[in-house]
């Protein structure tokens, strides 16, 4: 049987073994060698800072969902 790319959209569908081989891992995990390989590919697994709404915008959108909350505004 051939392994194929597995889609982010359909790894629910897989089993285990495709997706370990797919994504070139073990139920071990990763060797220490390995996740160093990875990490110099691909960099840290960070997640970017994002901005956030001021407190005062959170605010004013709750109290409009709050003074009419069957009443959706966008």
């Amino acid at each position: 049987m051939r392994d194929r790319q597995v889609s982010a959209t359909d790894y629910w569908s897989q089993s285990v073994d495709s997706l370990l081989v797919a994504l070139r891992s073990s139920t071990g995990g990763l060797s220490a060698a390995g996740a160093s390989s990875r990490l110099s590919e691909h960099g840290p697994n960070v997640l970017e800072a994002r901005e956030t709404a001021s407190a005062i915008l959170a605010q004013g959108w709750l109290a409009r969902h709050i003074a009419e909350p069957g009443v959706r505004k966008v």
